[in-house]
């Protein structure tokens, strides 16, 4: 999507087509993850085009089975982030992974070599941005949760 056409995008509510195309897109992304974090570049549009799609979508659409599912997806998106935050974040959980291995065999040198290990990687900028997309998280489901459904007066029918 060309700079245009997402500020003209971001600048009025969108067509129930339009919010349709963004939101079937960052589905198909979603089914393809299965990892805790993602790069915020591999997202179809930007967060905030997919944010608005699915705040629109909730205001406007009563479908309670898709209401969860597009909570769930909206408050996904803390989860994808930027270069820097990814490659922190993925080197640790690798280091990480190396590290507990390494740690198994009980041996104190290899415990020690493998709490160097984590002290290299930036194991406390890791947890710092994992907490970070933690209190986001909370943050947008408190959000999302504030969208009512619409109200529908059932004495017309």
């Amino acid at each position: 999507m060309t700079a245009k056409r997402e500020r003209s995008a971001l600048a009025s509510l969108m067509s129930a087509e339009q919010r349709g195309e963004v939101i079937r897109r960052y589905e198909q992304l979603l089914q393809k993850y299965s990892a805790p974090v993602a790069r915020e570049a591999d997202l179809p549009y930007p967060k905030k085009l997919i944010r608005r799609a699915i705040r629109e979508e909730l205001s406007e659409n009563p479908d309670f089975e898709m209401r969860s599912y597009l909570e769930i997806a909206f408050v996904q998106l803390e989860c994808f982030l930027p270069p820097d935050e990814f490659k922190v974040v993925h080197d640790f959980k690798r280091a990480s992974a190396l590290a507990q291995e390494l740690a198994k065999s009980g041996d104190p040198r290899d415990i020690v070599a493998s709490a160097g290990i984590l002290s290299e990687v930036k194991g406390d900028k890791a947890v710092r941005i994992l907490e970070k997309i933690s209190r986001k998280i909370r943050r947008r489901i408190a959000e999302i949760r504030a969208i009512s459904l619409p109200v529908f007066n059932t004495t017309e029918y």
